[in-house]
């Protein structure tokens, strides 16, 4: 019975956390084709697709991360857990900067080679997609050690009330007259408030500390990204 309850409630959580990021998802479509016309839509659908492509070397590298962090939090070796989540966390970033950076800056020129007519807001959605996914990146090993203990319910709850409350304040500033790129500053701003409340659930859960993420992941990760960008 007990083992069926983990099971049932690690399951239900976990699906609560997904339907909340679909539901998002497709909210904010819905919101931009209520305000906007179709080629404001088209836009944001192009630039979404760029970004899911993007993050798919990100996503699968991950996903080979899994059974290293799960078998040392099983094991009890969270020096080990903690330098798979330090470097995977790095590498997550840049497999996707690596690709990011030269799209970042010639997205005109890659757009004018892909399509004939560029939709005129379809390059600045795509920049601000791409580092709404370059964010996201950095918590994949997080997401991935949040699983281990099995006790979902806080985090996928928090997570999925923020993801659910973009689609609110997005919609307070649409209906404030907010330009259509609003959306997306949104959704960047909640990305890395999420990041932020990720650590530290995943800190009460397995005790990664914060500071030593920050200090071995997320500055020398944002140091490396400025200079190279410069």
């Amino acid at each position: 019975n007990n083992l069926f309850k983990e099971i049932t409630s690690y399951t239900g959580w976990t699906l609560f956390g997904q339907i909340s990021t679909v539901s998002r998802n497709q909210g904010l479509t819905i919101l931009v084709n209520q305000f906007f016309n179709p080629i404001v839509v088209a836009s944001r659908s192009i630039a979404l697709n760029i970004g899911n492509h993007i993050g798919v070397f990100a996503n699968n590298f991950n996903t080979s991360l899994y059974p290293p962090i799960i078998k040392s939090y099983s094991s009890g070796n969270r020096n080990e857990m903690f330098s798979l989540i330090y470097n995977g966390s790095r590498l997550a970033f840049f497999l996707m900067w690596v690709i990011s950076l030269p799209m970042l800056l010639e997205l005109e020129m890659i757009f004018n080679i892909w399509l004939k007519e560029t939709p005129p807001d379809s390059i600045l959605f795509t920049r601000f997609t791409i580092i709404e996914s370059l964010i996201l990146s950095l918590s994949f090993p997080l997401t991935t050690a949040a699983r281990a203990p099995g006790k979902m319910k806080t985090y996928e709850l928090t997570l999925g009330i923020i993801q659910i409350s973009i689609f609110v304040v997005s919609w307070i500033v649409l209906r404030m007259g907010g330009p259509a790129y609003s959306v997306f500053l949104v959704a960047i701003i909640a990305n890395i408030l999420m990041f932020f409340v990720r650590l530290f659930i995943v800190r009460n859960l397995i005790g990664i500390p914060v500071k030593g993420f920050m200090t071995k992941v997320a500055f020398p990760v944002l140091g490396i990204a400025i200079l190279s960008a410069i």
